[in-house]
């Protein structure tokens, strides 16, 4: 009778523990309808991330085949005004990367190979154009900060020259004497 009754109860544990386990069919078909919703919502975001690839691609090459142009055009203009002509046609690639023709040996170089000076005009002509660029409609002063600091004096004259004929204000930061006495007199000197 023992026996019997142990077995009765590992029968009943093993029911207890079976049951658990199971579910209702419609709690399964409920988790399935919720399921299905997901994915639908899914699919749906992923058209959507999908059109916004799509129109960032035809925005950025559009951007690139009608700015490009002008923005290697304000950069030459710029960089030849600065350097008397000796560089000239700079090409801007889209990870923002210069590449020109060098006078000497007439091959396509890149920027950074030319002196320090030279990369950092290359730099400060790139950011003039694109201030000028995305500030069509607002005068922002640009500010610079100790950024002649490579230059000869040729050239830094004939960036402090060009600076001073921009639209906008440029407020240039210097601990440099050079610079207070090759600044255009139409330019205001506040020493701090």
């Amino acid at each position: 009778m023992n026996e019997i009754r142990e077995q009765i109860t590992i029968i009943k544990v093993e029911a207890e523990s079976l049951s658990r386990e199971y579910r209702e069919i419609a709690e399964i078909e409920e988790e399935i309808i919720y399921e299905e919703l997901l994915l639908n919502e899914m699919n749906i975001k992923k058209k959507v991330y999908e059109t916004i690839r799509e129109t960032i691609d035809e925005v950025t090459d559009e951007l690139q085949h009608n700015f490009a142009p002008l923005l290697n055009k304000t950069v030459s203009s710029i960089i030849e005004s600065v350097t008397d002509n000796k560089y000239q046609d700079i090409k801007i690639n889209p990870e923002m990367l210069m590449r020109l023709v060098d006078p000497v040996s007439n091959k396509t170089i890149s920027a950074n190979q030319l002196s320090c000076g030279t990369v950092d005009l290359f730099y400060i002509a790139l950011r003039e154009a694109l201030a000028s660029w995305i500030n069509k409609d607002k005068q922002l002063p640009m500010l610079m900060d100790e950024t002649f600091a490579h230059f000869d004096n040729d050239r830094l004259e004939a960036a402090l020259n060009l600076f001073a004929k921009l639209s906008h204000q440029v407020i240039l930061f210097t601990c440099q004497e050079r610079e207070l006495t090759l600044i255009p007199s139409s330019s205001a000197i506040i020493r701090l």
